[in-house]
């Protein structure tokens, strides 16, 4: 893999192919989940460098927002240090209580309804695995829309979970996106852009399944 990659080349090609609708606010998401879980987090400063040379960053306070959603994109995939400190705490108030159990399930059910079931059964005696993901990897960290809604979130988790070459996975998140108010297009883009982010860090992705495989009948 080359260590050169021409990150201003990758990010305006990123940007502009993803979906119109989340170009302005969500592209960035996307991107910083790709570069993270295509092992190379260190892209992801270049990646804030970048953003804040354009002219939607100009003021601290548009600074701070954009950190503030990086941030949470990275604390859904991996946590990384970036330039500008923004001193909110998401989750300073968390509880594992009901209200974090039924959270994490409700998102559990939207993404995946009928097989949620079907995933909790196949783990057999493993109870504890169902809990540490509704109440833990849902409740705390994937269902935790204070900062980004639940289909922003999506814009996270689908590039982390391709990039890792999860087919089961990538299939039920690009359902999760079209549950969650995602066209088709808007999910072929944006698969595109991860494919396209992957490359540039030298990931091969092969094997994985596409938004045109989902069925009508399963969303």
């Amino acid at each position: 893999m080359s260590s050169a990659i021409d990150t201003t080349r990758l990010f305006k090609g990123t940007e502009a192919q993803f979906p119109r609708r989340w170009r302005g606010d969500g592209w960035y998401l996307t991107a910083t989940a790709a570069l993270i879980a295509s092992g190379r987090p260190g892209l992801v400063g270049p990646l804030y460098s970048y953003l804040i040379s354009t002219p939607s960053y100009r003021t601290s306070a548009d600074r701070r927002r954009l950190v503030r959603r990086m941030r949470e994109a990275m604390i859904k995939c991996i946590i990384l240090n970036v330039r500008d400190q923004d001193h909110t705490f998401t989750r300073k108030n968390w509880k594992a209580d009901e209200a974090n159990h039924e959270r994490g399930l409700a998102v559990l059910e939207t993404l995946y309804r009928d097989d949620n079931a079907k995933i909790w059964a196949s783990l057999g005696a493993h109870e504890d695995i169902p809990w540490i993901s509704t109440d833990i990897s849902y409740g705390l960290f994937l269902a935790d829309h204070s900062v980004l809604d639940i289909a922003e979130s999506e814009l996270v988790i689908l590039p982390a979970i391709m990039c890792q070459n999860l087919a089961p996975s990538t299939k039920w998140h690009l359902r999760g996106c079209l549950r969650v108010g995602l066209t088709r297009e808007e999910v072929e883009s944006i698969q595109q852009c991860v494919e396209r982010i992957a490359a540039a860090c030298g990931k091969e992705l092969k094997g994985l399944p596409r938004v045109c495989e989902i069925p009508d009948e399963d969303i």
